[in-house]
This record gives structure tokens, C-alpha cells and sequence, in this order.
């Protein structure tokens, strides 16, 4: 008896040998042969990580509020416990400040080229997995899909088989009912003594409904995540802070060739904000004045001027030097946008063309 015979279920009847290309049978065997030890690297180790966002716990949550919160269902609290490791010894006990993974499913566009498999081989860890992911968006796998079709990929929600539970049970926690038992027998590639113990099985979730609180959300953390790529470069500015104090520095200690290559090279690189590429011309304003290079003093003042509202030159606290190299200098004003184009003078429609 195989895994699937011991689940109770039976999986839905294939499509006429008619329908079937001649692929389809040999795919099939070729699926059958591999064995339980490639299954399992394939379960465990070949799907990309799932799609979820965060949650830090509140004082006040449990999983059943997170779960109609984000889910609008209170019996998904078992997929939250599940995906968090929380329905083990810990038993789902939850602390302020712990951070929570959410499941949720993801959506991509078909582009030039996709297939089914080269979908499944792309999100969900396999090629042969493309019978699953068709079959939950409506179409059948043998035919492509379209270009530009949004397809929905399921949540790939791990379970530790303890060698105790059946598929039929699993099946009907997690997806819904008992006749999808089939589901977990083809997308992990069990044999016929169905899962070993201490074996990862892959739950392909397909139906987590998101709230509008749960789609706000999910939308905030992608937004975090895009943040999170720029953290190069957040490097590279605080790298650059550093520099221009060192400008700084070799400014006020007289090393001025320093705080020239410096400078030079701080606006040169192009990360600098505003306020900053304002100070560097102003630390080169000085440079220059003390070099003796006037021409050069006035076109690093001139561009301190573009660059802040209240330029920081007090005779008080500024070198007569200096105000010498700005003197005349002012904000250069911004371009005014050219007047609209006129236009010709409406034609009587009764007036007759000349020949």
C-alpha cells in the first residue's frame, strides 16, 4: 500500500490519454523512480523560502487574534503556530516583542518564455511541482500560460513528520480537506512507505485570504524590505560623514592639500545629501582662500549659495578673506519656466478658402 493508498484518498482522475501528451506518462514514472532520500534535500533544501511578513507581538495578542486580524479566520491560528515553531514543547506561548512570520502568498506575472515548469523550478523548489501550481490557478499543465497571466504560488509551510501523523489528517488541517492528501504525495515525491520520520514535508498553502489590515501590512514590509537593499548605500554616506570631518579637521588644522584631495573626492562620489555637499563647497571655499586660488574661491562659494537658505557667512565669525572670495556672489535664481506657446486665432468655419 503507498502513501497515498494510506491517506484514504484517491487524487482527482487524470485528463483522457487523448488529452495527455506523450511527455505526460514518462514524466510521471520518471517522477515515481526518485528516491526518498532526493525527496527529502528537494522538500527541505531546494524551495526558496517562503513569502511572509512580520509581526511583533503585543501585550494583549494571541495567535487566534493575529490570525482574524491578519486573516480574517481564527482557525488559521494553526498556520501561524505551525510556521513559528510554536506548536511543540513551547506551546504557543507568546512574549511582547517577539517577532512573528505572517504567511501569505505572492503573485508574479507570466512573462516571455514561462511555462509551468520553469515556474515551479523558479519559486517552488522543482519543476514537477508545476502539477500543483496549475492546478490551484485553474489551468491545466501540459498548457502554457499566458503571457502577462498573474499566477498565485503558494505558501510553502514546513512540517517535521513525526511518523505518526497521516496524510489524510494533515490534509485536512492545513488544506482544507481530506481528499487533498494527494497534494502532499506528489509535491513532496513520497514513495510508497509514505514519510519518514524526522522528514520535512513542504504543505503547499494556496488559500490564505488577507484582511485589508493583513494587505497593508504585507504591503509596509515589502516597502521595508526595498529599504533594506539600500542599506550599501547607508554605508557609503556614513562612510562619507566621516570623511567630511576629517575635511573638516585638515581645514581647521592647516593641511589644506588634504582637505582639498579630500573634498574633491566627497563630491565626486556622489552620495553626499544636500547639506552636506553644501559643507564640503564651504570647507573648499576656506581651502582655496588660503591657498591663494581667488577664481576657484568664488566658484566653491557660489555653489555654497545654490545650496543653502542661510548661508553661514557673519563678519563676526568669517575671514574678511573669505567674505572677499563671496563678495557680489548671490543665490543663483532658478530658471523661469518659458511662457505656454501662442495659439492661432480660431478659423470662422464659414469662411471660404482662398483659391
Amino acid at each position: 500500500m503507498n502513501a497515498l493508498n494510506q491517506s484514504g484518498v484517491s487524487p482527482p482522475s487524470p485528463p483522457d490519454k487523448a488529452e495527455r501528451p506523450a511527455c505526460f506518462s514518462a514524466g510521471r514514472r520518471s517522477f515515481k523512480r526518485r528516491s526518498a532520500l532526493l525527496a527529502l534535500l528537494l522538500a527541505g533544501l531546494g524551495a526558496p523560502p517562503a513569502i511572509a511578513f512580520p509581526h511583533v507581538v503585543q501585550p494583549e495578542d494571541t495567535l487566534a487574534k493575529i490570525a482574524q486580524r491578519y486573516y480574517g479566520k481564527l482557525q488559521l491560528e494553526r498556520v501561524l503556530s505551525t510556521a513559528n515553531a510554536l506548536d511543540g514543547s513551547r506551546g504557543g506561548a507568546l512574549y511582547p516583542g517577539m517577532l512573528l512570520e505572517i504567511p501569505a502568498l505572492t503573485y508574479v506575472t507570466v512573462g516571455s518564455g514561462d511555462t509551468w515548469k520553469s515556474l515551479a523550478t523558479q519559486y517552488l523548489g522543482h519543476e514537477d511541482r508545476s502539477f500543483l501550481l496549475a492546478e490551484i490557478n485553474g489551468q491545466k499543465p501540459w498548457i502554457d500560460p499566458e503571457l502577462g497571466q498573474i499566477v498565485r504560488l503558494p505558501y510553502n509551510l514546513s512540517w517535521r513528520a513525526s511518523g505518526e501523523e497521516s496524510l489524510a489528517t494533515l490534509a485536512y488541517r492545513f488544506l482544507g480537506s481530506t481528499k487533498h492528501a494527494y497534494r502532499l504525495v506528489t509535491y513532496n515525491d513520497l514513495d510508497e512507505d509514505g514519510p519518514k520520520k524526522g522528514q520535512i514535508l513542504l504543505i503547499p498553502l494556496s488559500d490564505l485570504p488577507l484582511t485589508n489590515e493583513g494587505k497593508e501590512a504585507a504591503r509596509l514590509a515589502a516597502t521595508r524590505l526595498v529599504e533594506q537593499g539600500a542599506s550599501e548605500r547607508y554605508l557609503r554616506q556614513k562612510s562619507s560623514d566621516q570623511a567630511l570631518r576629517e575635511v573638516a579637521l585638515d581645514v581647521r588644522g592647516g593641511r589644506y592639500i588634504a582637505a582639498l584631495e579630500k573634498g574633491t573626492r566627497l563630491l565626486e562620489g556622489g552620495q553626499l545629501p544636500e547639506p552636506a555637499r553644501a559643507e564640503v563647497h564651504r570647507l573648499l571655499l576656506e581651502t582655496f582662500v588660503a591657498l591663494g586660488a581667488v577664481a576657484a574661491a568664488r566658484t566653491s562659494c557660489q555653489n555654497y549659495l545654490d545650496l543653502v537658505e542661510e548661508p553661514m557667512l557673519d563678519p563676526i565669525l568669517v575671514s574678511p578673506k573669505v567674505l572677499d572670495a563671496c563678495r557680489g556672489l548671490h543665490k543663483t535664481a532658478p530658471e523661469p519656466a518659458p511662457p505656454p506657446k501662442a495659439l492661432p486665432p480660431p478659423r470662422d468655419v464659414d469662411e471660404e478658402a482662398e483659391p
